[in-house]
């Protein structure tokens, strides 16, 4: 007598199962304190030791143009474009520009860059309820200055007065 309860333990290295039996008999019950109680020599469940699943390695956002591009005057254009990528499918990528405190969500299509900036990106994977996330990189860009006017010719000096005419 007793209850009886099986376990079923699944081995996650190659899906094999393994059925263990476990019966416990009450010290109150008849049918226990009747039953001779078996001698347990020995006991041995042979099973793998319990790996963590291991953390998903980030890559590190990169940029294009790559950091320390100096962008041409724009003539007519009010911007340039930066792009970020990550290798790690599924990544989001957060990034700030000039050591701002909070980071946006990059949607894609590039960051309008007007003139000198540096931007932070840091990747990011999400499995559940954990957040695995790259290390944060920087890439700076500047924007040339607008060339110097060209030198203006000297000016004439005004032609003389005309004599007047004869009387």
């Amino acid at each position: 007598g007793g209850t009886q309860v099986d376990i079923s333990v699944i081995k996650k290295s190659d899906g094999s199962r393994m059925t263990v039996t476990l019966t416990r008999r009450g010290a109150g019950s008849k049918a226990a304190d009747d039953e001779p109680k078996p001698e347990v020599k020995s006991a041995h469940v042979a099973a793998e030791p319990y790996r963590a699943p291991s953390p998903i390695v980030v890559a590190e956002p990169t940029f294009s143009p790559p950091t320390g591009h100096q962008f041409p005057v724009n003539h007519g254009w009010s911007s340039h474009t930066v792009s970020i990528q990550c290798a790690t499918e599924g990544a989001e990528i957060r990034y700030s520009l000039d050591d701002a405190k909070d980071k946006v969500l990059y949607a894609g299509g590039g960051i309008q860059v007007k003139g000198d900036v540096r931007i932070t990106a840091i990747a990011l994977v999400h499995r559940g309820e954990e957040t695995f996330a790259s290390d944060p990189v920087q890439a700076s860009y500047a924007v040339a200055a607008p060339p110097a006017p060209p030198p203006r010719e000297p000016t004439p000096p005004p032609p003389e007065p005309a004599p007047p005419p004869p009387k």
